[in-house]
């Protein structure tokens, strides 16, 4: 602990922190992008249903 003082271990921690916390804000973002194509894709899916029902309605 020679020559280290306390304000460049407050500093280290205050750094740990605050990559811990943009690594959280990119996961959460990257989860929510992952979410909306998630719901997109069921979108897409259900929209087709759809349009394939109205589509052999109308063939009949």
């Amino acid at each position: 602990m020679n020559g280290i003082t306390g304000k460049e271990i407050r500093w280290a921690i205050y750094s740990i922190l605050v990559k811990q916390k943009e690594k959280q804000e990119y996961q959460s973002q990257r989860m929510s992008s992952l979410q909306k194509v998630v719901i997109l894709q069921g979108m897409a899916v259900i929209v087709l249903g759809i349009s394939v029902i109205i589509f052999k309605q109308c063939l009949l």
